[in-house]
């Protein structure tokens, strides 16, 4: 559920709800506070009878500490209880036994002391995909339990649920082979982290248009990255409606570097913007490689496409087509609607202009540098609503 549904949603009283992440997102719509946009967020909590909070997010973790201490945690009927990647502070207190979590030297999902599943099973690769199988366990596990312990106690525990220290283990569930079964056979959604096309040379394009912020966009770069050879590149295709986020991050540059990044083309009404964080950053690494000459940061380069799908797509054809195993990737970190009436659009324009220039190069043709990219001028962009 969005911010936008939640913020109409008072009462959804679920029997279990997770909280993925709280990275800031459609700040523009909430006067760029953050807090105003976490607590839209937390509408999901009331009424619930469990909730599972992402020990992988700093932000979720974080409100997981303070929100046991708040009003509203003290007056629900609420359990709590933690899944994600690793351990935290919390997974040694007695409250909250049992969590699910991500053990990366064994690469096993489990649940407790107990394995569940080899990430190496799962189809989608990345710690962010496992901290999401690890949530739709945790839910599954909770709705089973409530079914099962409603039947025997009847109204009374539902409305005292939040007194239950321990729920049954999941791998004692009668469907449990089911649920390993589903979770292996899982496989990405349309226009997230999408091949839609693969070159002989081994050279492929992805779709990632549904990546409309920044840590969106950093997981599909970790996880495209994780699954690419050693030495091939990545072009990326970055940008659009920025929706007040601030991109001068050290995450996101950091991710950027750690991609093997060989070209960026910037388009839509963030391009600036994103030009401008380039810029200022990598001028801070050639300082800083000029003072450690054997221990040099990666430089990002970059273009301004600004309003030309087709020009930014060909740039990358004509620079990386050639490198073998190599990436193209649209994932802009930035909302579709500066040209765009959806992300669902932009992935489509996306994937007719890989033809259009694969076909120009080998034709040995080009396509014409849009206008407002070669002298910088203001150019109109479409005007559709947010969706």
């Amino acid at each position: 559920l969005s911010s936008f549904q939640l913020e109409t949603t008072h009462n959804l009283n679920a029997d279990s709800v997770a909280i993925l992440n709280l990275e800031p997102d459609h700040l523009d719509r909430y006067n760029n506070d953050l807090f105003k946009y976490i607590f839209a967020k937390t509408n999901i909590l009331q009424g619930s009878r469990s909730a599972w909070f992402n020990r992988s997010d700093t932000n979720t973790l974080n409100f997981f500490g303070a929100f046991q201490h708040h009003d509203i945690y003290k007056k629900a009927n609420l359990r709590l209880n933690l899944f994600g990647v690793g351990r935290s502070k919390f997974d040694k207190k007695p409250e909250f036994p049992q969590g699910f979590f991500y053990n990366r030297l064994t690469k096993f999902l489990c649940q407790g002391e107990q394995n569940l599943i080899s990430s190496d099973d799962l189809k989608l690769k990345g710690e962010h995909n496992i901290a999401n199988a690890l949530a739709a366990l945790a839910l599954y596990n909770s709705v089973v339990n409530f079914i099962k312990l409603d039947n025997e106690n009847g109204d009374t525990f539902k409305k005292n649920s939040s007194n239950l220290v321990e729920f049954d283990l999941l791998s004692d569930d009668k469907n449990f082979d089911k649920v390993i079964t589903a979770l292996k056979s899982f496989d990405n959604l349309p226009h997230r982290v999408q091949i839609v096309h693969q070159e002989d040379n081994g050279t492929i394009f992805i779709d990632d248009s549904k990546s409309t912020n920044i840590s969106s966009t950093i997981a599909a770069l970790k996880q495209v990255r994780s699954q690419m050879p050693e030495d091939a590149m990545l072009g990326l295709i970055l940008g659009g409606e920025a929706k007040d986020q601030n991109f001068d991050t050290d995450e996101f540059y950091k991710a950027l570097q750690e991609a093997n990044i060989l070209r960026i083309e910037l388009l839509g009404k963030a391009a600036k913007s994103l030009r401008s964080m380039l810029i200022k950053r990598n001028e801070a690494a050639k300082v800083y490689n000029a003072a450690h000459p054997d221990n040099k940061q990666k430089l990002i380069r970059y273009k301004m496409a600004e309003t030309s799908m087709p020009y930014a797509v060909f740039n990358l054809v004509k620079h990386i087509k050639n490198q073998p195993g190599s990436v193209i990737l649209l994932s802009p970190a930035c909302a579709s609607t500066d040209m765009y009436k959806n992300y669902k659009e932009r992935a489509d324009d996306f994937v007719k202009n890989i033809e259009v220039a694969l076909q120009t190069w080998k034709d040995k043709k080009s396509i014409p540098r849009p206008e407002s990219a070669n002298n910088n001028s203001k150019k109109p962009f479409n005007k559709h609503k947010k969706q």
